[in-house]
């Protein structure tokens, strides 16, 4: 919708995309409004390079919000054209990723490759405050991962890291071993943060695999914690949750998380 910010700063971006790439490799945009009235619509559409639902047509445009679920704007739902399935609600992440479209139709991995690319980018090298480095054998070989995404800036973060350290030092160590995966602002903030763990950490510079990992596991905000088992399947997503009902491990998180599920 023209009213809409958001909508306003990624329409020229999609529109470019789309003219440069997306449209000669067979993608087709059709624009659903919100605007307000007609004249915004019109107004609003003459920016757009590609087709639009008739803005007198409110029911089918309220019937596709429902159906896929629309609860915020600007949103891009990407659909089979030939049976109507959807491959992805999440289409405006997938072609700020991929602008030229190199993986259309950004059909989402399934969940056995969610956990390779996982395994991927959690790699094997892992340093800890000592500056030492440690691998994925001689350390992560306990019943239980926990990821730790957190960082210095961030309150939340401050107030639960002596809380998971002790609880760490006390016995959850014996089942389990962390990884600090950081959203610090450089590598001087990394490690003085990591001073404070007595666990491992993704190195700093492995920004990538820190996204991929963020991504895959849903991490919406810090501090975060992420517990998997020692295949790397994941336990829960809300270990911040778990940890404090059972700081030594003993209950080994037995329910998945629903996301997982």
């Amino acid at each position: 919708a023209h009213w809409c910010p958001p909508c306003r700063q990624f329409t020229p971006q999609m529109a470019g995309w789309y003219t440069d790439n997306l449209a000669a490799k067979g993608l087709e945009v059709v624009f659903v409004s919100s605007d307000k009235d007609q004249g915004s619509f019109d107004s609003y559409f003459a920016e757009h390079p590609w087709l639009a639902l008739p803005f007198s047509d409110r029911d089918r445009k309220e019937e596709l919000s429902k159906k896929f679920k629309v609860n915020g704007i600007p949103s891009l739902v990407i659909v089979d054209p030939s049976t109507g399935d959807v491959i992805t609600t999440d289409g405006r992440k997938a072609v700020s990723s991929d602008p030229t479209g190199e993986k259309l139709p950004w059909t989402p991995p399934t969940k056995a490759e969610k956990k390779e690319m996982c395994i991927k980018a959690l790699g094997d090298s892992f340093v800890d405050k000592d500056g030492h480095n440690h691998t994925k054998a001689d350390r992560l070989n306990k019943e239980y991962i926990g990821l730790y995404f957190s960082a210095h800036w961030c309150p939340p973060c401050q107030m639960f890291t002596p809380e998971l350290a002790k609880m760490y030092d006390e016995g959850l160590k014996d089942k389990m071993e962390i990884v600090f995966v950081s959203s610090d602002k450089d590598e001087a903030a990394f490690q003085g943060y990591l001073g404070d763990m007595p666990w491992l950490a993704l190195p700093f510079s492995k920004r990538d695999e820190k996204g991929v990992l963020s991504d895959e596991y849903g991490v919406q905000g810090i501090p975060t914690f992420v517990i998997l088992d020692k295949d790397m399947n994941v336990v829960t997503t809300d270990g911040r949750s778990k940890v404090g009902q059972d700081p030594k491990g003993c209950l080994l998180y037995t329910s998945p998380s629903p996301r997982d599920s």
